[in-house]
């Protein structure tokens, strides 16, 4: 917990797969325990509720509602339906009296590996050795990897632990805006 990155990489949206608006990134880093937050940035403290509509030893089927984390939203629904081989996440995001703002999500793939993108407009697909991602957008999308850090990796002598993360955001502002992304083990 002492790691310097802890309070604005690890803690924050920038460290889970969860909506932010706008691209605001921490550009310094902030003291153990300091909380760190950015405009479009989820609140602290939230509750997000769990709805189960399946769970068994197939898989499952559950929404969850992360309406009441941000100041700007009036609502954002993430439905999730998995198997062991799949997941489907379903995001649907809406703004407070039609705001308009870069809706933006990241997905960390726990690998270092380069993952391969293409596609264009509103459907784009992401490869790497384990896994295919496909992302279709409510809107034209802006999909792209960055390295982030990540101590669950098992880094290599002398080498940061770091892996690869995709980040989706619609490619201009929205007042509404939804994405499904499937991901398939290969």
């Amino acid at each position: 917990y002492d790691n310097e990155l802890m309070m604005t990489h690890y803690t924050t949206g920038v460290g889970h797969n969860v909506l932010q608006l706008g691209t605001a990134f921490p550009e310094k880093l902030a003291n153990a325990g300091q909380h760190f937050s950015l405009p479009g940035w989820q609140k602290r403290g939230t509750v997000a509720p769990i709805t189960v509509h399946r769970l068994d030893a197939e898989g499952g089927d559950v929404t969850v509602d992360g309406t009441d984390g941000y100041a700007d939203v009036q609502r954002w629904l993430r439905r999730v339906s998995w198997t062991a081989d799949s997941i489907t996440i379903q995001d649907d995001v809406a703004l407070v009296d039609d705001a308009q703002d870069i809706v933006l999500f990241r997905w960390h793939l726990g690998t270092r590996a380069e993952a391969a993108i293409s596609g264009s407009d509103k459907e784009f697909t992401v490869e790497w050795p384990d896994a295919t991602i496909r992302l279709t957008g409510s809107t034209d999308l802006t999909v792209s990897q960055v390295t982030l850090p990540d101590n669950t990796l098992e880094p290599p002598d002398d080498a940061e632990p770091n892996h690869t993360c995709i980040v989706v955001q619609s490619a201009e502002p929205v007042s509404e805006f939804s994405l499904i992304t499937e991901i398939d083990r290969r």
